[in-house]
């Protein structure tokens, strides 16, 4: 097993994976506002992640993780990683 270990955002995370594994991971993040800003921020965060999985049919996602990022007088940020594999062309 491996243990990967990243910082994004002040955001700590530990990812284990399978020795021989290739991953790779894609960061989604979106600015919203207070209120019904931060749910419109939400619907377009969804289909920018949606949009992005439908044209990339060739991967495995492995882990998905969440944060927020913001808050009092800053406006949230809504972060998603994304670790996938590519599929293997057998």
């Amino acid at each position: 097993m491996l243990e990967h270990y990243g910082r994004y955002n002040g955001a700590s995370i530990l990812l284990i994976f399978n020795e021989g594994v290739e991953v790779q991971v894609k960061i989604f993040s979106k600015k919203g506002g207070m209120f019904s800003d931060l749910k419109k921020a939400l619907v377009a965060l969804e289909g920018e992640i949606n949009d992005w999985l439908s044209v990339n049919p060739n991967i495995n996602v492995i882990e998905i993780k969440q944060s927020v990022a913001g808050g009092s007088l800053d406006p949230a940020e809504l972060i998603i990683s994304l670790w996938y594999e590519e599929k293997s062309q057998q």
